[in-house]
């Protein structure tokens, strides 16, 4: 790690996930616009991105999450307002999203997490108070909070589906 914008520093590393069945530790390296990959012991192997809003492009990557199931690596490109998927290793496959407050669309996409027993995506929408649920293919499906909850993160217990959300704005 420290400061910087070589191979394995960061500038305002947001969220990390780990891929165990790979040995393989992922960080969204925020300011650089990128994502970074390490081995389990923290040496660096890899990484894609950079700033802009093309295919595999970043403003600001915010959250994380590895499907390893489906081997797909889900991002919250939060300041191009959408979530973008990719392969293990990086190759661009697909998008969703746009500004905005309409179902699917987002304000600041920020944390991410994948079931992939049920075939869902949780994407906690910052500005618009909520959480959005779509299908691994980034199709809507609905959405709950509507307003009542400022929501930075998401993540789920595998085991018994229960989703745990930091609500920042209600200190709970």
């Amino acid at each position: 790690g420290g400061e910087g914008s070589e191979d394995g520093q960061f500038k305002y590393p947001f969220d990390v996930d780990i891929d165990i069945s790979r040995g393989r530790v992922y960080v969204t390296d925020s300011e650089n616009h990128r994502i970074q990959v390490f081995d389990i012991n923290g040496n660096y192997i890899s990484q894609w991105g950079k700033e802009g809003s093309g295919n595999g492009e970043f403003e600001h990557p915010i959250g994380i999450c590895i499907d390893s199931v489906n081997e797909r690596v889900y991002v919250a490109d939060s300041e191009n307002y959408r979530i973008q998927v990719f392969d293990l290793n990086g190759n661009y496959i697909s998008q969703w999203g746009s500004k905005g407050s309409g179902n699917g669309e987002f304000e600041y996409p920020y944390g991410i997490c994948v079931n992939s027993s049920r075939g869902r995506v949780y994407v906690a929408d910052l500005i618009n108070f909520r959480i959005q649920v779509f299908d691994m293919n980034g199709n809507y499906i609905t959405q709950f909070g509507n307003g009542e909850i400022y929501p930075y993160d998401i993540d789920i217990d595998i085991n018994t589906g229960i989703l745990y959300i930091p609500d920042s704005g209600n200190g709970r």
